[in-house]
C-alpha cells in the first residue's frame, strides 16, 4: 500500500486537477490506469489529455487488459500501428466504451 500511495502522489502532481478524482492503479504508453472515484468505476485515462476513454466491468477487466498490454497482446481495434490514439473510444477488453455512456 504505501507504494500505491507514493505512486499517487508523484504522479497527480503534476496533474492537480484530477488529484481528488482518481486513484492511479496503472500505466501504459498510451493509458492511465485509474479508479474513479465519483463514479466508484475503474477507466482508461489518455495519457495525453488525461481524460477517461474508456470503463471497465470492474478491477479484473481492468487488470486483465493491463496484463494483455505488458505482453504485448492487443484487441485488434484497441490501437493502431503507430500507437495513436483513435478518433473515436478504443474497444479494451471488459467494458463498455466512454462514448456509449457519454454524450461527450
Amino acid at each position: 500500500m504505501p507504494g500505491l500511495i507514493a505512486q499517487n502522489l508523484a504522479l497527480w502532481s503534476a496533474f492537480p486537477e484530477t488529484a481528488q478524482k482518481y486513484l492511479f492503479v496503472g500505466d501504459s504508453e498510451l493509458w492511465f490506469f485509474a479508479y474513479e472515484i465519483p463514479t466508484a468505476t475503474y477507466v482508461a485515462l489518455s495519457r495525453s489529455t488525461v481524460r477517461p476513454v474508456h470503463r471497465f466491468s470492474g478491477i479484473e477487466a481492468l487488470v486483465n487488459d493491463m496484463l494483455a498490454q505488458a505482453i504485448g497482446h492487443f484487441d485488434e481495434d484497441s490501437e493502431d500501428a503507430t500507437g495513436a490514439l483513435q478518433s473515436k473510444a478504443p474497444k479494451l477488453r471488459g467494458g463498455v466504451p466512454i462514448s456509449l455512456l457519454t454524450d461527450a
